[in-house]
């Protein structure tokens, strides 16, 4: 009976509710200004400030890929080293459309991309960034071809990659790359709006705290003395059934 109830007292004291906190990145909420973005063209030797994404095609042969990076996402005031992530959203607005774009993450700065003639963002994958690419699409319904008014939500699920930053990993950043020859853009990390900003929207499981062993054991005495203290005193003596007497 005792040791149950220690047993008891102590579980409630280790274990606690599994709740989550999700954390916002995006320029401008809560002063939050690690963002920032590029596009490219294939070979790497142009670049816009803008995020868009096409492939080329015979009436517009530009083509052109977008980087993204959110800075600061690991450390004091933001995500803890070593923490669990439940799930990590990264949220775009849609301002000209495109259709659906893949995403991945770079293993290097963005200033060390294949660059020069015949050169292609496409040759890079394996080396210059993970292989492995994660396609969304996003919703009908721009009033024209070229136009999004309102904007359109677009998200890609980038928990395994945000996951991977926490644990240690370089962050240099989301790549992105068309999948159709409507290319198209998504509002900047300095839009006018701050609504339409890219955003890194990551839930992440609370810690629950385990005490040291020494506590443990204090926490142990305290429980058996509690469990006593209501009323349980040990086994009573009785001379008649051999039990000593103290």
């Amino acid at each position: 009976m005792l040791r149950a109830l220690a047993a008891l007292a102590l579980a409630s004291l280790v274990a606690g509710p599994t709740a989550a906190t999700t954390l916002v990145f995006q320029n401008g909420l809560d002063g939050y200004a690690g963002a920032d973005h590029e596009s490219f063209s294939f070979d790497g030797t142009g670049s816009d400030d803008r995020i868009r994404i096409d492939l080329p095609n015979e009436s517009h042969p530009v083509d052109s890929y977008a980087w993204l990076i959110f800075e600061g996402l690991v450390g004091d005031g933001a995500i803890p080293a070593g923490a669990t992530v439940l799930s990590a959203t990264l949220e775009g607005w849609v301002t000209n459309p495109f259709g659906s774009a893949s995403l991945t993450w770079l293993f290097g700065d963005v200033a060390s991309r294949p660059a020069g003639p015949g050169a292609s963002i496409l040759d890079g994958a394996g080396s210059f960034y993970d292989a492995v690419l994660l396609s969304a699409s996003h919703p009908d319904g721009c009033a024209t071809t070229s136009l999004c008014d309102p904007a359109l939500e677009i998200a890609w699920d980038v928990t395994a990659i945000v996951q991977a930053w926490v644990d240690g990993a370089a962050n240099h950043g989301f790549l992105l790359l068309p999948e159709t020859t409507n290319g198209g853009n998504l509002a900047t990390t300095a839009a006018s709006d701050p609504a339409l900003r890219p955003r890194l929207v990551v839930e992440l499981a609370n810690v629950v705290s385990v005490p040291e062993p020494a506590t443990l054991a204090l926490l142990a005495l305290g429980a058996t003395a509690a469990a006593r203290g209501r009323g349980w005193r040990g086994p009573r003596c009785r001379r008649r059934s051999g039990t000593p007497c103290r």
